[in-house]
């Protein structure tokens, strides 16, 4: 199997711990905003390493990206300090929908 010298040891233990090592919340419970908010970032900062690599999909990118961005805008507007999972699924499906 041959090395991709463009991905780091560094990166591939990020990736990890971010999607497998990060605090996980019960579906009827609450999570800090700033958890949720912290998805939606790296979904925008995925994007953007990913339309530097892959110029066949940029379209795609891009709308994932701008939906990714709104949905940290909706986030940001909120007063609560904690979201449940019903609002997160508002702020989704506003983002979908307006796409």
């Amino acid at each position: 199997m041959a090395k991709d010298k463009r991905i780091s040891a560094e990166t591939i233990e990020d990736q990890y711990n971010f999607w497998f090592r990060r605090a996980r919340y019960p579906i009827d419970g609450r999570a800090p905003k700033s958890e949720v908010r912290k998805l939606f970032v790296f979904v925008v900062n995925w994007v953007q390493s990913r339309t530097e690599e892959d110029k066949d999909d940029v379209l795609g990118l891009q709308t994932l990206s701008a939906q990714a961005k709104r949905a940290v805008e909706l986030i940001d507007q909120k007063d609560e300090t904690e979201l449940n999972s019903l609002q997160v699924d508002r702020i989704v499906r506003t983002v979908y929908e307006a796409a």
